[in-house]
């Protein structure tokens, strides 16, 4: 299936935002993967920008339903705007709604944000491979998580930073982030948090030994 469109950036662009709302036709199918390319008249194209994860899906239409249930049944409830926010962008990420859940989460006010929103905001950039503000969030979440002594999310931040910067070729650093959540959890006596980043460190050093490995020498 494919839908192409024209338009001028006066039609769809305001604010430094630009929108355009699909038609409906032809109609999307659920559970069919679609890829929306941007083509600009100055020859430059969406595809080649390499970032994995920028297609979607739609859900199906029982999941779908599922979900607006149990979003009505949030917005119900006794819970602070920050808090709704938060269970609303754990249920959309759950569902591999990730444009929702980002939204969501970015839509908060800087005086109502959370160690573990921001931590969950840089888990989502992360997961569609924009790591430069997963980062900015990591960053946000280690703060916000280290003013408020949450030992938890301060752990689980500094993970999740430690891996943004190692693929961003900090690997000393990286590491040492890791190695801080390490022992974070180990104070917790989260053992299963303690063994995933053993293994994760144990991981990494290996890739740093083959890539030494690699290197030859010459007299």
């Amino acid at each position: 299936m494919q839908w192409t469109e024209e338009f001028s950036r006066e039609q769809i662009c305001q604010n430094g935002i630009c929108e355009v709302v699909y038609p409906g036709e032809p109609p999307l199918q659920p559970g069919v993967s679609y890829k929306l390319v941007i083509e600009a008249d100055t020859n430059k194209s969406s595809t080649e920008d390499t970032t994995g994860g920028l297609g979607f899906k739609l859900i199906e239409l029982d999941e779908a339903e599922k979900v607006k249930e149990i979003a009505q049944r949030i917005g119900e409830q006794d819970l602070s705007d920050k808090l709704k926010a938060l269970a609303l962008a754990d249920l959309y990420a759950e569902y591999e709604l990730i444009a929702e859940a980002i939204e969501t989460l970015e839509g908060l006010k800087q005086e109502e944000k959370i160690a573990p929103a921001s931590r969950l905001l840089g888990e989502l950039y992360r997961r569609i491979g924009l790591v430069l503000e997963a980062e900015v969030q990591y960053i946000e979440a280690v703060k916000l998580a280290a003013a408020a002594e949450n030992r938890e999310e301060l752990a689980a931040a500094k993970a999740g930073l430690g891996e943004v910067r190692y693929s961003r070729g900090a690997r000393e650093e990286g590491v040492a982030l890791l190695e801080e959540a390490k022992a974070i959890y180990e104070e917790l006596e989260d053992l299963q948090r303690v063994g995933e980043l053993e293994e994760r460190l144990a991981e990494l050093t290996n890739i740093s030994l083959e890539k030494s490995d690699n290197f030859n020498v010459m007299l």
